[in-house]
Formats: C-alpha cells, structure tokens, sequence
C-alpha cells in the first residue's frame, strides 16, 4: 500500500470515528435522563425568558435556588398578619462569593444583570428580604444576602 491509499484509509476512519461520536452525543443529549443530571436548570432558564441565553450554573444559584424553596415553604406556614420590615438600610458591603451574579430581580428567576467578584464593595438598599438591591458601578440589581458581608472598619 503507497502513501497516498494509507492517508485516505487513515482519513475515512477518523470520519467514520467522528460521525459516531456526534451521533453518540446527540442520543445522549436527546435522553430524557439527561435533564436529571443537572442539565435541566439551563433549559428551565431559557424556558422561563423565552429566549435563548448563556446560562452559568455555578454554586451561587444552587444555594439560592435552595433558599427560594425554603422561602416559599416558610410563606406558607406563615400568618398573613406578619409584615416585612419597613425600613431600608443603605450601608456599603462587602462580596464574600468567588462570583456573584447580579439579577434584575429579586429572585433566581430574574435575568443575570451583571457580575460581581470577591472583594467588590457594594452600595446596598436593605429593606430586611432575603434579597439585597445594590448598586456597583454601572452595575444595579439584585443579590442574595448570603453573599454579602459587613464592611469591617
């Protein structure tokens, strides 16, 4: 066999190796079990905006995703007859998180609006909810007040 016959046999099966693995990983990505492996996060986003968005899931949005769920099940059991704190305390903090998305609302729901950095010092609007409105440079929006620290002077 001459070089040129072994470099197409080599070109056929490195072809014939990627059109399996493509076929391969879209089987994968059509299971139905796949969406149980952490991957269905992302599409509830998209399905929520209606529109297609780059979605990171990093341990910032589990943990808020888990206290929304806990909110919700503590409103449950609560009395109509409690409020909210009425005051708002405006006060500079501090950012405890590797990364901290902003949200233009007050949920994990909300769109990401920006990001935020360990070390970043915030601007806060505290009204006592487990979500905190801030303002950092061209960035406003929402963050959950476990990611946020006191300044210590």
């Amino acid at each position: 066999m001459d070089k040129k016959k072994m470099g197409i046999l080599l070109l056929i099966i490195a072809s014939t190796a990627f059109v399996l693995f493509v076929v391969m990983m879209q089987d994968q990505f059509n299971n139905p079990e796949f969406e149980n492996h952490g991957h269905s996060r992302a599409k509830q986003a998209d399905e929520h905006d209606n529109k297609p968005q780059n979605v990171v899931i990093d341990e910032e949005d589990k943990q808020q995703e888990e206290s929304d769920d806990k909110e919700k099940e503590d409103s449950n059991d609560e009395s109509d007859s409690e409020s909210e704190p009425d005051e708002t305390v405006e006060e500079d903090r501090i950012v405890n998180a590797d990364l901290l998305n902003v949200r233009s609302g007050p949920s994990t729901d909300h769109q990401i609006s920006g990001t935020l950095a360990t070390g970043d010092i915030v601007k806060v609007y505290d009204d006592g909810n487990e979500w905190i409105e801030i303002e950092y440079e061209n960035i406003t929006g929402y963050v959950n007040r476990n990611f946020l620290d006191p300044i210590d002077n």
